[in-house]
């Protein structure tokens, strides 16, 4: 990035460009070409510009991916965020239904995103933590919810993450690292103006709108876990009722078993009178048979 020789005229121009460039390159390499511009600013007379450059803040590592989702993989962002501007007048119109839908569609979309970014990391040779890709989806969930992130998210220079709880603009102080202004965007980094009071009641219809999705989201998350929870005691009653079946069968059968030898111990028990009576009778006669040879 070095050799550009920039003047004071076009500052703005240049800074916005050789930042695209800075925020494109692996953070290993983003202290060293920084310094090394601004170094090369310097020598070419121009301080101001140098001072700007040497501000830059490196980005963290969630910045940094979704930098790398915007300049790698746009055609998804622009997915995502064209669902979030049809979701923010969904909101406006209050269209419930077109809300519950496109709040679904978003749901897969940042999920498929999460994927990719996690893919992307690991192709430009960096590990996409658990707590970077959190902050990607916040980011991703307010570019969704705020036209203002929205903007801060295509310019590919953010400096950090950002987050939205759909009932405000987003918090953009610092987030972007050069104001850059899209044509029919609102400037990313100068951050929303002051509403009329027009727009204030907008943005109220809006927060109810917000709020009545979240709800329905809650309400159906909810809904899931309970029809989770109930298919599991489905499976484990069905478990339970042939368990019980099977011991209803050892029941009977042993039953059974019992009858037949109670009937057996009782037959024995006749053949055994039966016997001692016929022991009795033959020891009586063997005595008597006994005196008579005796003569007693």
């Amino acid at each position: 990035m070095t050799g550009s020789g920039h003047t004071k005229t076009d500052d703005g121009g240049a800074l916005a460009v050789g930042a695209g460039r800075l925020y494109g390159l692996p953070p290993s390499e983003f202290t060293v070409q920084r310094n090394a511009w601004a170094g090369d600013a310097r020598a070419n007379g121009n301080a101001e510009l140098a001072g700007k450059i040497r501000a830059l803040p490196k980005p963290s590592t969630a910045a940094w991916l979704l930098n790398m989702l915007v300049i790698h993989r746009r055609a998804e962002i622009d997915g995502l965020l064209e669902v979030g501007v049809e979701l923010r007048q969904a909101q406006a119109d209050l269209d419930q239904g077109t809300m519950r839908r496109l709040s679904k569609e978003r749901r897969v979309l940042l999920a498929a995103l999460l994927t990719t970014g996690r893919g992307l990391a690991s192709e430009l040779g960096q590990r996409a933590s658990a707590a970077v890709l959190e902050d990607v989806e916040e980011t991703l969930r307010a570019a969704t919810s705020d036209a203002w992130a929205t903007a801060a998210v295509r310019t590919g220079m953010l400096t950090r993450a950002l987050s939205a709880d759909g009932w405000g603009a987003a918090d953009l102080s610092g987030a972007v690292a050069v104001p850059v202004s899209h044509a029919g965007q609102p400037d990313a980094a100068a951050g929303p103006t002051v509403p009329l009071p027009a727009d204030k009641t907008r943005a109220a219809a809006q927060r109810k709108a917000a709020l009545a999705v979240k709800s329905a989201d809650e309400a159906e998350a909810a809904l899931a876990g309970i029809r989770d929870r109930a298919a599991g005691l489905a499976l484990e009653r069905s478990a339970l009722a042939a368990r019980l079946t099977e011991l209803q069968n050892l029941v009977a059968e042993a039953a059974r078993d019992l009858a037949a030898a109670d009937r057996e111990a009782a037959g024995l028990s006749r053949e055994e009178e039966a016997a001692a009576r016929t022991a009795a009778s033959a020891r009586s006669a063997a005595d008597r048979a006994g005196a008579r040879l005796t003569g007693r």
